[in-house]
């Protein structure tokens, strides 16, 4: 495995390789779509490096951020990370107001990324005299061995966590609410029995087997007349 100076040669020989590719191309109208594609090939064999920003200064935006930084290198893809507040989260919230908290800066070249982050560190951001971010400092670091699926990976890892917390909420505040309104039922039910107008959510079969009925005229009236004609009977036998 060749170290990061090893890397480097090898990207010097390609750079080399694309100019004179390029020049050759001028040259030659008619070669001028291979030589193209050629040099699109060798662009891929470089090794992307990538810059984080742990501080983004207020009302910066990926476009701002690309415009400065691109005038020291060419710059691949660019992530920053928006603050979200935790009151903010229900609410709409402008693209222009977006505030962001940490990014991350992806360079064509390895080499480039490193140069940047060693020279601007620390430094003024310029621009124009009118410019919101003349007097910031860049706040820059080489991330050695990272590359952007790593990042891609975090953040898809980070919103999983996110809405498996979610959904742990939710089940949560159900469970809360069911609750409440149980307890409130039992004692919606315990005050009427208290008041005398309680009514039994028991199915009439289970109830019926708990609490004894009291028995009606008539069964009261048959029940005497089989006892009746039952002594008449005994009578009749022992006369």
């Amino acid at each position: 495995m060749m170290n990061d100076e090893q890397e480097d040669k090898v990207e010097d020989k390609v750079e080399d390789n694309v100019s004179i590719g390029s020049i050759g191309s001028l040259e030659n109208l008619d070669g001028f779509e291979s030589d193209l594609e050629q040099e699109i090939q060798n662009k891929k064999k470089y090794k992307r490096g990538v810059v984080y920003m742990p501080f983004i200064p207020p009302s910066m935006n990926p476009v701002i951020l690309r415009r400065l930084i691109s005038e020291y290198a060419v710059v691949e893809r660019i992530y920053l990370q928006p603050e979200i507040k935790k009151k903010a989260r229900k609410q709409k919230i402008d693209p222009k107001n977006v505030k962001y908290s940490e990014g991350w800066i992806e360079f064509l070249k390895k080499r480039d990324a490193k140069k940047i982050a060693e020279v601007l560190n620390n430094s003024p951001m310029g621009g124009k005299k009118k410019s919101k971010f003349r007097e910031y400092l860049w706040n820059l670091k080489y991330l050695p061995r990272f590359k952007w699926i790593h990042l891609c990976e975090r953040l898809s890892y980070e919103k999983a966590v996110r809405q498996q917390r979610l959904r742990v909420e939710v089940s949560q505040a159900k469970k809360i609410a069911n609750h409440f309104a149980e307890s409130v039922d039992r004692e919606e039910r315990m005050k009427r029995r208290k008041k005398g107008g309680a009514v039994s959510t028991l199915p009439a079969e289970v109830a019926s087997k708990r609490f004894a009925q009291k028995e009606s005229l008539e069964e009261k009236a048959s029940k005497k007349k089989v006892e009746k004609s039952r002594e008449d009977f005994l009578k009749s036998l022992f006369a």
